[in-house]
């Protein structure tokens, strides 16, 4: 892991984002990080960190979300990749924090492309991406791809609610608290 954004669909959006500065870590990194996300790195002030400090910070963020949740309320974790969901979890539990275990309890991996409606979501994050161009946060910046998930997830419900004859979307209520999880 690299970098990690993520937003909560709180009023106001709770984000979060961390960029790890491990020298051996950014040097391992593959072609398309090098091309793609460490340009983007240092537009955030105070994002550079530790691996280990980065999962330290996820947790506490972790927890502040699943403080403002009600008793098993679950959080969302949207991805577009199963192997972003492993490095959030990785880095959850190499933090060491005693907490975390019951943070990853509340919650629930939800795959992006797995998601009914998944084309008007694709659609709307596509609309974001192309309205973020020129601007300090693009595509492949780990806060602004959790951004677009957000709007993805939003889309992907409210299609699937109209195909559904105006049905309320299938996540239950608990979930009205998400959080969209980009790593990278």
């Amino acid at each position: 892991m690299l970098s990690i954004g993520i937003v909560a669909a709180t009023q106001p959006p709770l984000e979060f984002y961390a960029e790890v500065s491990d020298a051996q870590r950014v040097s391992a990194a593959g072609a398309f990080a090098r091309e793609a996300v460490l340009p983007q790195f240092g537009k955030r002030p105070g994002a550079a960190c530790t691996y280990a400090e980065l999962g330290r910070r996820l947790v506490d963020y972790l927890s502040k979300l699943t403080s403002l949740c009600a008793r098993g309320e679950v959080i969302a974790v949207v991805f577009e990749s199963d192997r972003d969901w492993t490095l959030v979890q990785r880095a959850i539990v190499d933090a060491a924090v005693p907490a975390s275990p019951r943070i990853v309890a509340r919650l629930r991996p939800v795959n992006e492309y797995n998601m009914p409606g998944f084309a008007a979501g694709t659609v709307a994050a596509a609309d974001y991406f192309a309205s973020q161009q020129g601007t300090a946060l693009s595509r492949h910046h780990a806060l602004c791809d959790a951004r677009a998930l957000q709007i993805a997830y939003r889309a992907a419900n409210a299609a699937h609610a109209a195909d559904a004859s105006h049905a309320e979307p299938t996540d239950p209520p608990a979930l009205n608290r998400l959080t969209q999880i980009s790593a990278g």
